[in-house]
């Protein structure tokens, strides 16, 4: 059986705890609103998309699910658009390493078999000093029904 709310732990759990994400001062939530406050220079948010399931083998008993996931990092610099962007592609590094460190998010998933990265709310002005990345994730999963 799954559970999205283990599932979605898991996966806010391996990047806020990411030694290299803490160090770096990151602020991790798990299904924030909004995108924090646009005070704070690195920001991560970890969102629940959907889980779509499928009955699977042996007469139904078993499922094949995707779980659908999304991860919105976000960097600012004062220095304008060039300098938001060079941070964020450097702060996009941990979050990827430690979503790459866990694939199965402690046993909770068969497996992240899909990585998909993105700009999010894409802003083009020189005076832009937010930049985001959606990070799409798509795990697999498949068991017993209860």
């Amino acid at each position: 059986m799954f559970h999205v709310d283990s599932i979605m732990n898991a996966l806010y759990t391996s990047i806020a705890s990411d030694a290299a994400i803490v160090s770096s001062g990151f602020v991790v939530e798990l299904e924030p609103v909004n995108q924090g406050d646009m005070n704070i220079g690195l920001w991560c948010g970890v969102y629940f998309i959907d889980a779509p399931f499928a009955p699977g083998a042996m007469g139904g008993q078993q499922f094949d699910g995707v779980v659908d996931m999304s991860v919105v990092v976000r960097a600012t610099d004062a220095g304008g658009r060039a300098a938001s962007i060079l941070a964020l592609q450097r702060a996009v590094k941990p979050v990827l390493t430690a979503i790459w460190c866990n694939l199965t998010l402690g046993g909770t998933v068969d497996v992240i078999d899909t990585i998909n990265i993105q700009p999010f709310e894409i802003q083009r002005s020189t005076e832009d000093f937010i930049q985001s990345y959606e990070i799409q994730l798509a795990a697999k999963l498949n068991g017993a029904l209860p």
